[in-house]
């Protein structure tokens, strides 16, 4: 549940503030806004490819207390149990029952997602009327 939380979190947050942003003269606009939110989204990588690793074993800044800890707790991933199980092929993961419906469930909540996200401001701001900053508070 939480590793998508940013998603929604996001788009709630963007939204709310992204009238004010381009509202404002700085940056000319509504692309400011692109601009603005793609740039914190960039920085926001570039500080977590600093701070994460792949393993325990290559962080730089993880004492051997710790290490043994998270080893001893959670366990390494085994590529000999992998291998046992056999591949599956990619036709049939796209052919299982499991995987087509998550693919139709993810296309359901992201068409209303993206429908209210995207067309709801522009229907407020040019039918109802209401002012760019109206919208994007109740949006």
């Amino acid at each position: 549940m939480y590793p998508l939380l940013g998603c929604q979190l996001g788009t709630v947050l963007v939204t709310w503030s992204a009238g004010i942003v381009c509202e404002q003269s700085l940056g000319g606009g509504w692309p400011f806004v692109f601009y603005l939110y793609g740039g914190v989204g960039v920085a926001w990588s570039l500080g977590w490819l600093a701070v994460v690793h792949e393993s325990p074993d290559i962080h730089p800044r993880i004492s051997r207390a710790e290490r043994k800890y998270i080893e001893g707790n959670v366990g390494q991933q085994s590529s000999v149990a992998n291998q046992e199980q056999g591949k599956a092929s990619l036709g049939r993961i796209l052919r299982s029952p499991a995987f087509i419906a998550i693919v139709f469930a993810h296309f359901a909540q992201d068409w209303g997602l993206f429908a209210l996200t995207t067309c709801l401001p522009s229907f407020m701001q040019h039918i109802l009327k209401y002012d760019l900053q109206e919208v994007s508070l109740v949006v």
